[in-house]
């Protein structure tokens, strides 16, 4: 089986691997490493196997979090993904101390 930087290789629009009739999902074939991806992958895989024509994954449209506190959660490109691409894009930033969460956070820490 085909290992390319420490992860399965796979064909994303089927999930094979270069071995016959092995396929391969989810933390195995790399980054993204969340549970609602590799559950998508799976399905996909799956309708594949039985010959129906599901959509491919977009891995520029998936929800993703950073743990810390308060939370954060981010979904699409990132700023330098987007510029690399070609993008004209406008950043806006929100203060974290204009949060209520994270003011109590603040006050729970002494931080």
């Amino acid at each position: 089986m085909e290992i390319f930087k420490g992860h399965i290789k796979v064909d994303k629009s089927t999930y094979q691997t270069n071995v016959k009739n092995i396929y391969a999902i989810g933390d195995v074939i790399g980054p993204p490493w969340l549970a609602h991806v590799a559950s998508a992958e799976g399905i996909h895989c799956v309708e594949k196997i039985k010959g129906l024509n599901p959509h491919d994954i977009n891995y520029d449209n998936i929800p993703g979090c950073t743990y810390c506190q308060p939370q954060v959660a981010s979904i699409g490109l990132t700023e330098a993904k987007a510029k690399e691409k070609g993008y004209e894009i406008k950043v806006g930033k929100f203060p974290f101390m204009a949060s209520g969460k994270a003011l109590r956070l603040v006050k729970e820490r002494d931080l």
